[in-house]
C-alpha cells in the first residue's frame, strides 16, 4: 500500500505546489482535466477556489484512488 507521506514526494517531484489548478494537476497526474472535474463535482476533491486545489486535499484523494496514482509513475520512469 502506498503511504501519504509517498504520494506527496511524488506530487512535488512531478511539479505539484503547495496550491495547484485543476489544469496543472491533470499534466501532472497523466489525467483529463474532465476526470479532475468529475472528482470535484462528486465531493471527492476538495476545492480551495475556483479550479485550486491544495496539496493535502490532492493526497487524500489519491490514497482514496490509487489508480490514479500510475500517470505520475509512468512520467517518472
Amino acid at each position: 500500500m502506498v503511504k501519504k507521506e509517498c504520494i506527496r514526494r511524488m506530487l512535488v517531484d512531478s511539479g505539484v505546489d503547495e496550491v495547484t489548478t485543476t489544469r496543472n494537476l491533470a499534466g501532472a497526474l497523466g489525467l483529463s482535466v474532465r476526470t479532475i472535474t468529475g472528482a470535484k463535482n462528486k465531493g471527492e476533491l476538495k476545492q480551495l477556489d475556483r479550479n485550486c486545489y491544495d496539496l493535502d486535499s490532492i493526497v487524500e484523494w489519491l490514497y482514496a484512488n490509487p489508480r490514479y496514482i500510475t500517470g505520475i509513475r509512468r512520467k517518472q520512469a
